[in-house]
């Protein structure tokens, strides 16, 4: 089956601290691809201004660079992103952490893929190697929609998760047949890095949510496309390879309390999910706000079962609870100690 390799794919990668040393192994894997025009890098408030001018300009015009004096979060460097690629003479768009290797050749990859699929309107994503989950979950794909909200404690599911938690039960991942596995699945949402998706779709959907700042605010996007009628599927190729895993192991509720977390995903991510619950999930706020204090009681006994009591235990435990509060109320502002303030 032959291969278009004529198309021309914008890239947006969204940097910050200093991370330059990641970003230019992300840059070079991006532009090794021909079918790449034109890649933005977002600079969101880095420490390293005259080391990302210096990486930018050996790429010549194929990098175009923008600015912010403050870090205004994934949202809102992705949305400043995506503004500009919607300016640009390109097909497709692709999306990149600034921490991630993408494999050689994506571009066919992911338009062998289009083919197979068959549709125009269509958003396709890598596979990020580094995770478990993404491969096991080409072996059993979702066969059910995800609702659009956070803290649906009262089910089998949210239970088993919290008693396993309690108990210190890990999960045993088996090895499935090779029958079972599928190459190309439906995803009921993504990610920013590694996400491909066609012109069209970045003028029809909204962009990011900027109020949202960081955590959740991908998921949210890629629903906005896929309501706008641009529906994902994850590959098993191209895939991702990941430089730095910040938070590895620690992304659910259960791992608040990981040392490893970091105060600002604490809080960004519990206040988002109180946000995204109401706006998008369209909760009712009286039954959230029950839901919210069980899941916070919850979470707190894991936090002593794994820490024990200290002054981080009620630390965390105060930031947890300022975020949820936040989350219900907008005009509470961000606590002293959280690094990125939106």
């Amino acid at each position: 089956m032959e291969v278009s390799t004529n198309n021309r794919i914008g890239a947006v990668v969204v940097t910050y601290g200093s991370r330059v040393h990641l970003l230019s192994k992300t840059i070079e894997a991006i532009l090794k691809d021909v079918q790449v025009a034109k890649l933005v890098v977002v600079d969101n408030a880095s420490y390293q201004k005259d080391e990302l001018r210096a990486l930018v300009e050996l790429y010549g015009d194929r990098i175009e660079l923008i600015s912010h004096k403050q870090n205004i979060g994934s949202a809102g460097g992705f949305a400043a992103g995506i503004r500009f690629m919607q300016g640009q003479d390109v097909d497709f768009i692709y999306l990149s952490d600034d921490d991630v290797i993408i494999s050689e050749n994506f571009g066919k990859q992911f338009m062998l893929a289009r083919k197979v699929i068959g549709m125009e309107k269509v958003v396709l994503l890598a596979r990020r190697a580094s995770f478990w989950a993404g491969t096991d979950v080409h072996y059993r794909p979702e066969t059910e929609p995800r609702p659009r909200r956070y803290f649906n404690i009262f089910t089998s599911r949210i239970i088993i998760v919290f008693l396993k938690s309690l108990l210190g039960i890990k999960d045993v991942h088996g090895v499935y047949e090779p029958a079972r596995f599928f190459p190309i699945i439906p995803s009921r949402g993504w990610a920013y890095a590694g996400v491909l998706l066609p012109k069209q779709a970045i003028m029809e959907a909204p962009l990011p949510d900027e109020s949202l700042g960081l955590y959740l605010d991908d998921i949210v996007y890629s629903w906005g496309v896929i309501d706008a009628g641009f529906p994902s599927f994850a590959l098993m190729e191209p895939h991702l390879e990941d430089l730095e895993m910040t938070h590895g192991g620690s992304h659910t509720s259960t791992g608040l309390f990981s040392p490893s977390v970091s105060s600002t995903k604490i809080y960004y991510e519990t206040r988002n999910r109180v946000r995204v619950s109401l706006k998008y999930g369209k909760a009712n706020s009286a039954l959230l706000k029950i839901q919210v204090m069980v899941w916070y009681i919850a979470v707190c006994v894991l936090g002593v079962m794994r820490i024990g009591l200290q002054r981080e235990t009620f630390a965390k435990m105060n930031l947890i609870g300022e975020a949820l509060r936040a989350g219900f109320d907008h005009t509470r502002p961000v606590p002293e100690g959280i690094a990125v303030r939106i």
